[in-house]
C-alpha cells in the first residue's frame, strides 16, 4: 500500500511539474515561430491567444504568453490583465516581440502598460522579431536560449 502511495504521489508532482503552456498572438510569424521551437525545447503545449480558456490556464504550472508588439502595445498586456485572476498563482512569463531594437523605447512603453502587480510577479522578455514578411533576420531560435535556461530551472 506504501509503495502504491509514493507511486501516485509521484505521478501527481511529475504531472504537475511537466504541465506548461504556451499562448501566442501572431501577426507576422515571429511569436508563432519562437513559440514553436520553445514548445520543442521545454515540452509545452502551444494554443493560439484567442482560443485559451480560464480552464485550461488552471491546468498549467507554467505559462508563457508571447506576442508581438503592435502600434505601441502588445496583446500580452490585455490578455494577462484580463486573465491575471487565474495567472497570478503560476509561473508567468511575458514575451514581448518585436521588429525594432531590443534597446529601444517603445520597448519599455510596453513594459511599463503593465500594472505594477503584474509586473512583480512575472517573469518579462523582449525578443526580436521582424517588420514586415520581409525583414526576418532577427528571429533565432538563440534568442531564446536565455528564457529556456530560466523556465527549466
Amino acid at each position: 500500500m506504501l509503495c502504491r502511495m509514493r507511486i501516485i504521489t509521484y505521478t501527481i508532482y511529475s504531472l504537475h511539474k511537466m504541465m506548461k503552456l504556451i499562448i501566442y498572438k501572431s501577426l507576422l510569424g515571429s511569436s508563432r515561430i519562437y513559440a514553436q521551437w520553445l514548445s520543442k525545447a521545454i515540452k509545452a503545449d502551444v494554443y493560439p491567444m484567442d482560443v485559451v480558456t480560464d480552464e485550461l490556464i488552471e491546468k498549467a504550472a507554467c505559462i508563457i504568453i508571447i506576442a508581438g508588439t503592435y502600434f505601441l502595445n502588445s496583446p500580452i498586456i490585455s490578455f494577462t490583465k484580463s486573465k491575471w485572476r487565474v495567472l497570478r498563482e503560476k509561473r508567468v512569463y511575458l514575451i514581448n516581440i518585436a521588429g525594432f531594437s531590443i534597446e529601444s523605447v517603445t520597448r519599455k512603453i510596453v513594459y511599463n502598460r503593465l500594472p505594477v502587480e503584474i509586473k512583480e510577479r512575472v517573469n518579462y522578455y523582449d525578443l526580436q522579431g521582424k517588420i514586415g514578411p520581409v525583414r526576418a533576420g532577427g528571429v533565432k531560435i538563440e534568442n531564446i536560449d536565455k528564457l529556456i535556461a530560466d523556465i527549466n530551472q
